[in-house]
């Protein structure tokens, strides 16, 4: 097997793991930010409930 064709697979492999994680923080993100907003809008029940 051509040495730059394997380069090429790890690569890609890497990219697409980076992308699955910057995907799940950006959800994290969203999670946090709804919560911090329940939270200062004195709703905590409203953020659990939304999130079934």
């Amino acid at each position: 097997m051509n040495p730059l064709s394997l380069l090429f697979k790890k690569q890609y492999a890497v990219e697409e793991k980076v992308q699955r994680l910057l995907r799940f923080l950006e959800d994290i993100a969203h999670l946090y930010q709804a919560a911090y907003e329940a939270y200062l809008e004195g709703s905590i029940e409203k953020f659990f409930s939304t999130e079934s």
